[in-house]
């Protein structure tokens, strides 16, 4: 049958490759992107990692060692960025993203399955091109020596899961290392908020300590009431947990939300740790009814 085993899983893709292939044509696109893939075996293999398989334009790896994980991504990074200043044209340059997590996963028929395979391929999904993203049980298991290159990204949730992940970037570039070992940082933290501002057409209310939740909805028993027949009598939730607000949608419609920075997603029976500011619409799109729209703010907690 199979067996149980603590591993890192890491993830590493190659974006890029789509307009590779399109600029390209098939063949010479797909001989750089095999390029830069048998490059991350090649490392997945130095570091005493384990090829599980490679699926499309990405590699699926596990290590026994998080340190070795670590600094296989590390190398992973700083090898596909020489590739791409060796290249003879710019527009040939590929990057990768990584993420990986460590847990228990269930290895059977040369491969591994279970709840750490599909937060490590989550994390690889948030990662930015030329980043490093992974979880607090991987910072927990690090060596001190290696702490110092790992700061907080964000929080995240996970279908099925209650509780919020953790979510760190690892520092791979020589320049933002050398900047972390002359903060002297020994581990990082998550940045709190301390209250919560919310503005709904001439309605406002602030969730704090004190106040740490609050309904939202159609019906008038909402904390507060959204006048839109497209929203649920009750559509969502705000809870106050750890130092971060929390927007949970409860609806059939779901729930709309842009960030501060223009970002855009739509939560669905799902949980999303709030940002600084931004705002979010029950049940139909942002800018259908602005009136109707819930702006928000968090306030920074005193360090």
């Amino acid at each position: 049958m199979s067996d149980q085993n603590q591993l890192a899983v890491l993830f590493a893709d190659v974006t890029g490759s789509t307009s590779l292939y399109h600029r390209l044509g098939n063949t010479v696109a797909k001989r750089l992107v095999d390029d830069h893939l048998q490059r991350l075996v090649e490392i997945t293999q130095d570091f005493d990692g384990v090829l599980i398989k490679t699926i499309g334009d990405e590699v699926m790896c596990t290590f026994t060692d998080v340190s070795n994980a670590a600094r296989a991504a590390g190398e992973m990074q700083m090898a596909v960025k020489k590739m791409g200043e060796q290249a003879d044209d710019a527009d040939t340059r590929l990057r990768i993203q990584i993420g990986f997590h460590f847990g228990r996963v269930i290895v059977d028929d040369n491969d591994v399955f279970g709840d750490t395979v599909n937060v490590a391929a989550r994390m690889a999904g948030m990662a930015k091109p030329e980043q490093i993203l992974l979880t607090r049980s991987v910072v927990n298991a690090l060596p001190d020596i290696l702490r110092p290159t790992v700061r907080f990204y964000d929080q995240a949730t996970v279908r099925g899961k209650l509780e919020h992940l953790e979510i760190y970037e690892l520092i791979w570039e020589v320049s933002e290392m050398t900047m972390l070992s002359d903060q002297k940082v020994a581990m990082p933290r998550p940045e709190m908020h301390s209250a919560l501002d919310l503005r709904c057409g001439e309605r406002e209310l602030r969730l704090d300590k004190s106040v740490r939740n609050l309904s939202l909805g159609r019906s008038e028993f909402n904390g507060l009431q959204v006048a839109n027949s497209l929203a649920s009598r009750q559509h969502a939730l705000i809870e106050f947990r750890r130092g971060r607000f929390v927007l949970i949608d409860q609806s059939v419609n779901g729930t709309y939300l842009q960030t501060a920075e223009g970002d855009r997603l739509m939560l669905k029976r799902e949980e999303y740790v709030l940002p600084d500011s931004g705002r979010f619409s029950l049940g139909e799109e942002l800018d259908v009814r602005p009136e109707t729209e819930v702006i928000f703010n968090c306030q920074h907690a005193a360090l």
